[in-house]
């Protein structure tokens, strides 16, 4: 039982972990600014791939 908790929390931790990197990512591409992404109207041509 314990194998499978230690399991179960590294996949939550490493979940986490790449949720935070991609944001970090993220910002320093495009800025601070958080975009919702809904009802944006003004295309930039960008694709996000760098």
């Amino acid at each position: 039982m314990a194998a499978f908790v230690g399991i179960v929390l590294t996949i939550v931790a490493m979940g986490v972990a790449s949720n935070r990197i991609t944001d970090r990512a993220i910002r320093a591409e495009y800025g601070d600014e958080p975009a919702d992404g809904v009802g944006d109207d003004d295309d930039t041509g960008r694709d996000g791939l760098g």
